[in-house]
């Protein structure tokens, strides 16, 4: 009888004779030399591989956190507060409206101290503002305009421009916003028609949303006849057209900062000297100051007649270096001694927050 090999079976299905492996082969012991020196090399690098990547989440964690406190942490407000301590005597100014406000980085006016703020009253030159805002955006500023021949035919004229004599807009502009120039005015509005220039004027307070202001005439004079209309605002919708400037036309606001300037043809030949109408630029004796500080005007304009009295818009830098305080004063007898008083009240009785300085050591 056959018998298998030792090392062999039969497949019992099929009766191949297979050959099976020993239960147990024997390990070459030279296949193990090293053996733990390659584990311990293994297991060293993969720690400082894991070491690696850790150090790598940490430090992203961490920098992404300092990002997110760095966006999250508020900002220093530097918004003007009442000071509950002031035991000063009330505001008492004559002018029939007055306003004061904070213009802070959001853009939004605070109001700090009014009378009469919505009421419609005459504004004079007040309105050259708006003038200078159209001819601004509508001309070139380098184009040139001929004076007429019948300038110094009206009783409002300043007597300053000869006839057939050429400037630059951005002279009659200079001339318009520093000296309150009449025949400026009139010059800007002739270029484009005066009809359609005060269509423009009063489209444009439209589309600031001033709704109750009303220009009648580029220059702000008083009507000469029953048919004419003053040109009027309120204390409040003035705020909204300085803010406009401010944030919109730097080039308006540098000129009305101007104490003076020379007003030259348009072939470069000197013409005269525009001095500013606001003593608060123009006279060296007549300064306004915060607690003590000097204030920087940005800029302003005046205006007066025989019905509006006196007005005074003043654009200044906040007392604390941020934002803007501005001043409106309507109907006054002194529009200066009263934009004085209001300029003080509103420094006395409100703090205004500085951001204490780090020092880094």
């Amino acid at each position: 009888m056959y018998t298998s090999p030792k090392n062999s079976r039969k497949h019992q299905g099929c009766g191949i004779l297979l050959e099976t492996m020993p239960e147990q082969e024997k390990i070459n012991p030279d296949t193990t030399v090293g053996t733990p020196t390659l584990r311990r090399r293994k297991i060293i690098i993969a720690l400082l591989a894991l070491f690696a990547l850790l150090v790598l989440i940490l430090a992203s964690k961490s920098f992404s956190w300092i990002e997110v406190k760095k966006d999250k942490e508020p900002e220093f407000n530097y918004t003007p507060t009442r000071n509950p301590a002031y035991s000063g005597t009330e505001l008492e100014i004559s002018a029939l409206s007055y306003l004061g406000a904070y213009l802070g980085e959001d853009d939004q006016p605070m109001i700090l101290a009014e009378k009469n703020s919505e009421d419609l009253l005459p504004m004079a030159s007040l309105t050259k503002l708006m003038t200078a805002i159209v001819a601004y955006k509508n001309y070139d500023m380098e184009e040139k305009i001929t004076i007429g021949p019948k300038v110094n035919d009206w009783p409002d004229s300043s007597k300053r421009f000869i006839p057939g004599t050429s400037f630059k807009i951005s002279e009659l502009l200079r001339a318009l916003l520093i000296e309150s120039n009449n025949d400026a005015a009139m010059a800007l509005a002739g270029k484009m028609g005066l009809n359609n220039f005060l269509a423009t004027m009063n489209e444009e307070a439209r589309g600031l949303g001033i709704i109750t202001t009303y220009y009648d005439n580029p220059v702000g004079i008083d009507p000469a006849s029953k048919k004419e209309i003053i040109n009027y605002s309120t204390a409040k919708e003035l705020l909204v057209l300085a803010r406009e400037i401010i944030n919109n036309y730097p080039e308006i606001l540098e000129i009305t900062s101007l104490p003076q300037y020379d007003i030259k043809t348009a072939s470069g030949g000197f013409n005269h000297t525009a001095v500013s109408t606001d003593k608060f630029l123009a006279d060296d004796n007549e300064k306004l100051s915060c607690q003590g500080e000097p204030l920087k005007i940005l800029g302003g304009k005046t205006g007066s007649t025989d019905l509006s009295k006196k007005n005074l818009i003043l654009a200044m830098e906040s007392p604390n270096g941020h934002g803007y305080l501005v001043t409106i004063i309507l109907s006054a007898s002194d529009n200066f001694l009263e934009t004085k008083n209001l300029v003080n009240w509103i420094c006395q009785s409100h703090d205004w927050p500085e951001e204490e300085k780090v020092l880094l050591k």
